[in-house]
């Protein structure tokens, strides 16, 4: 009998038509997922690749697999956005990273805000943060993506700002702007493929932020006439752009 299973092999190039061996770690977390011999798992590579492999045999120590086709994915999508999100609670972060992975960003950025925690306080708070990537797998492997985004370190808003200068959409989501929402903006503005998120903190923007923000570049949009959550705002802005921008 076959199965197919997912399973994340992100540390070699793979290559059709070979057999290849892995130790420990690897070889024991395929036996905890109670993968046999004869199952065929989907295998992605750290180049984005994904390839079809059977098991040939398994033990916890070693597992052998057979490598025999290359799949197309055609799951990435064609927008580059990054997410500058404001620091908020643990669970609040790890969900949007989670949801945002789904959604097809490239990469996020944590940023410090005014009116966010500190990024002191926050690593006091929040000694688990190198999770976060592993939040990002599992996203990726539940969305079926071809690439695992990008978790930068804990920035302040202008060193995050300056991570994006060349970037052909930046956009600012604020709940103090009344005279351009989001939708609007992106159906007026088509051209493109790199395009910057930026939301803010569960205390909103400070006006001196605001100011700053716009004069580097970002066009100030709303999300509507409702005061949404942060997270809520974060998942609905990406929606949005790959409703009107992308492959939703």
């Amino acid at each position: 009998m076959i199965f197919e299973k997912d399973y994340l092999f992100n540390s070699v190039n793979l290559i059709e038509e070979k057999i290849i061996t892995l130790k420990d770690k690897e070889a024991l977390h395929l036996k905890e997922k109670e993968i046999l011999p004869g199952m065929i798992i989907t295998i992605h590579d750290k180049n984005g690749s994904d390839f079809r492999a059977r098991v040939v045999s398994i033990t916890k120590d070693e597992a052998v697999l057979k490598i025999f086709d290359k799949l197309k994915r055609e799951t990435e999508p064609l927008l580059n956005i990054f997410l500058l999100q404001a620091l908020i609670k643990k669970e609040k972060f790890d969900f949007i990273i989670e949801k945002s992975t789904e959604l097809g960003v490239f990469g996020i950025i944590p940023v410090e805000t005014k009116k966010s925690q500190r990024i002191e306080e926050f690593f006091k708070n929040h000694k688990k943060i190198h999770r976060w990537p592993f939040v990002a797998v599992r996203a990726t492997l539940q969305s079926r993506r071809a690439a695992v985004p990008r978790i930068t370190k804990v920035v302040r808003l202008k060193e995050a700002i300056d991570m994006i200068s060349n970037f052909d959409h930046k956009i600012l989501i604020s709940e103090k702007e009344n005279n351009l929402s989001l939708k609007e903006y992106l159906i007026h503005n088509r051209s493109g493929v790199t395009v910057a998120i930026l939301v803010g903190p569960e205390g909103g923007w400070d006006d001196e932020e605001i100011k700053m923000i716009n004069a580097s570049g970002f066009v100030s949009t709303s999300l509507g006439p409702r005061i949404l959550r942060v997270e809520t705002a974060t998942i609905a802005a990406i929606s949005i752009i790959q409703a009107i921008w992308g492959d939703i």
